[in-house]
């Protein structure tokens, strides 16, 4: 009887191996999910395969994280959005990141500066502990808060007159200063959104 239940247990830990490893994202889907988007702000046409309908037309816009170099959150990527248009059989993508603070200072810095959802800043040392926890209350303070305006999270319409340069998108994340507008033709970051409290 113990030969049958060590080799019933055996089984299902197996099976229950197999099922995990069916779950679990491979290697080069973390790469991919995980790594470092490449931009290409131009409008490149995509192989199609089989047909597209033909009422099917437009664009659709998305924003999520980027470049999770140097993170320790899955929320925390630098924001890139990413485009696709339809129009007949055809079809092109392009991909930009967005144009904030926080990102600017990353690929200038080769560091992690401002502090993300998941992510503190990359400082060294107690001096630079003490720094960074002095900009935090600082910026409180201030209202110049030193966290990030990484806007990675989600895309909002935003309607303007033909005047004012016709409609946008708004970018936006949970902190206050994370909201930009975004030209949705070439995904180009047009400005940063102050809200009255943080003005």
């Amino acid at each position: 009887m113990a030969a049958v239940s060590g080799t019933a247990a055996a089984a299902t830990a197996e099976a229950s191996a197999d099922k995990a490893a069916c779950n679990a994202p491979t290697e080069a889907a973390r790469k991919a999910l995980f790594g470092v988007a490449e931009e290409q702000p131009a409008e490149v046409e995509a192989a199609v395969r089989g047909r597209l309908p033909g009422w099917l037309s437009g664009s659709l816009v998305v924003n999520g994280g980027g470049d999770y170099s140097h993170m320790s959150h899955m929320f925390d990527g630098y924001g890139v959005l990413a485009k696709v248009r339809l129009q007949g059989s055809k079809a092109w993508g392009a991909q930009r990141y967005l144009d904030s603070k926080a990102y600017r200072e990353y690929t200038r810095e080769g560091r992690v500066v401002l502090r993300e959802f998941g992510t503190r800043a990359e400082v060294s040392g107690p001096l630079g502990e003490l720094k960074e926890v002095l900009s935090q209350l600082a910026g409180l303070m201030t209202k110049n808060p030193s966290f990030t305006d990484n806007a990675s999270v989600s895309l909002q319409p935003v309607r303007r007159g033909a005047a004012a340069g016709g409609p946008l998108l708004m970018a936006m994340s949970e902190t206050p200063p994370a909201s930009y507008l975004i030209n949705p033709s070439d995904l180009s970051t047009t400005e940063q959104v102050r809200h009255v409290l943080w003005a």
